[in-house]
């Protein structure tokens, strides 16, 4: 069985600090206790989201108590060669989380939230810890061992200006190489400016016709991934 096997076979996936002597929180304890329900000796993989991680087993003291048996081995996967982004506009809470969700479960490594001309959304929606709280999880259900990095806000213009590999998802633009593009920017609900257009023409157009952006997000992510990782 190859180590992404093993990982994909494993019960659950959880985040510690030190992988070599992995201990939970109360958390994620009342998590693999009461929702998953798990057994006394089964397996699930620990990660510490820097790329270490191993396959442990599961040992319990009581209806509300828990141990991991430290591991024998730690394994170590290699960053990804080429970090993969979405920028988008604050969006809804909602459409906020499902966005971070969905592109973290594709593959996607950063997020860059972006203020455009036609933002008409609050940044409360990017609260820190929630993203992260969500990249987390999401990272756990599909078994990934480098967590994506949420950063914090910034303006479209000092963002895109200070980077080459940067692709509006637009109609309207001058068509790009995705082999030559690593972030692909969501605009807001408004869509983009015709200054911000002016100033970055580069534009990838997304199949189908007007999409919501939570779902341009997912469908630019995939994209990025199959251009960059896939075959």
């Amino acid at each position: 069985m190859t180590l992404s096997w093993q990982r994909i076979e494993a019960t659950a996936q959880v985040f510690v600090n030190d992988v070599s002597e992995p201990k939970l929180d109360d958390e994620t304890t009342h998590h693999l206790l009461r929702v998953l329900r798990v057994r006394d000796g089964e397996a699930v993989t620990v990660s510490d989201g820097k790329g270490n991680w191993a396959l442990v087993t599961i040992k319990i003291v009581d209806s509300k108590e828990l141990e991991l048996v430290p591991p024998e081995k730690v394994n170590r996967e290699p960053a990804p060669e080429k970090r993969l982004g979405i920028a988008f506009a604050p969006l809804r809470r909602t459409a906020t989380n499902q966005l971070i969700q969905q592109c973290t479960e594709i593959g996607i490594d950063d997020f860059f939230p972006v203020i455009t001309a036609f933002t008409n959304t609050d940044i409360d929606s990017l609260r820190n810890d929630r993203l992260e709280k969500i990249v987390m999880e999401s990272s756990a259900q599909c078994r990934r061992v480098w967590l994506p990095t949420v950063h914090p806000p910034t303006a479209w213009p000092n963002f895109h200006m200070t980077r080459a590999d940067v692709a509006r998802a637009d109609f309207v633009g001058d068509p790009v190489d995705l082999a030559e593009v690593t972030v692909i920017a969501i605009g807001p609900e408004g869509g983009w400016s015709q200054a911000e257009r002016e100033e970055n023409p580069r534009a990838l157009r997304l199949p189908g016709e007007v999409l919501r952006a939570e779902t341009a997000a997912v469908v630019a992510a995939a994209a990025l991934i199959g251009a960059h990782r896939e075959g």
